[in-house]
């Protein structure tokens, strides 16, 4: 990997820490709503981190948006890291 791209991924991953923090701690989440997303969040770091059997996680930008716009009224800040990942993995061509 080039130093662009480890770069690139650095960011994404800290953006996916920060989008962590932020749906741990969001209110008015169902339990399994926020398990579900955590679980994607972690498939998506995983993947980034290219661990062993790391396999690319389901999730697409466009989903990801779709999630941004589902959390943007009542979690705004998870909205605003899920909006940066989506443009940080679409910057990777992911």
């Amino acid at each position: 990997m080039n130093e662009v791209e480890s770069g690139d991924v650095q960011r994404a991953l800290a953006v996916l820490g920060q989008l962590r923090r932020e749906l741990e701690g969001a209110g008015g989440l169902s339990d399994e709503r926020r398990t579900r997303v955590l679980a994607e969040v972690d498939d998506i770091r995983q993947w980034l981190d290219g661990g062993a059997g790391a396999v690319r996680p389901e999730r697409t930008p466009g989903s990801l948006e779709q999630l941004a716009l589902e959390f943007e009224s009542a979690h705004p800040a998870a909205a605003e890291q899920l909006n940066r990942l989506t443009t940080l993995l679409a910057g990777m061509g992911i």
